[in-house]
């Protein structure tokens, strides 16, 4: 058994070893007042994502959290400081992005607190 962050090492590539195969995935059930959001950022319709953000908020199971990532590393998952609700603001998704990705260039900063932004706002609808 291995936890998705275990489990991803990078794009395109998993834990997986040869002869090794994934025989089942446990997602476990939200609440019904669970929301969630997804933002993807590609210059062209199909190309791989250049960002993207996924948010998910579940507060009768107490959680909050952000997944940021693209193609040039593995997903970060950010469970600190995430607000999902109408007060979070471009502020708030710079903030983050800066603490979770402090050696990232300014662009990508950017594309990625956008990201986080749209998928809050798109959680809140």
């Amino acid at each position: 058994h291995l936890s998705v962050g275990d489990f991803l090492e990078g794009p395109f590539q998993t834990a997986l070893q040869a002869g090794e195969l994934l025989t089942g995935v446990r997602i476990p059930v939200l609440s019904a007042s669970a929301r969630w959001g997804y933002y993807k950022f590609c210059r062209k319709v199909g190309e791989f994502a250049e960002t993207m953000a996924a948010v998910l908020h579940d507060p009768e199971r107490g959680i909050a959290r952000a997944v940021i990532g693209a193609t040039e590393a593995r997903p970060t998952v950010i469970e600190e400081g995430v607000k999902v609700d109408a007060s979070f603001d471009a502020k708030a998704a710079e903030d983050i992005v800066e603490r979770a990705f402090p050696d990232a260039d300014w662009y990508k900063r950017r594309l990625h607190a956008a990201a986080l932004r749209r998928a809050v706002e798109e959680a809140v609808r």
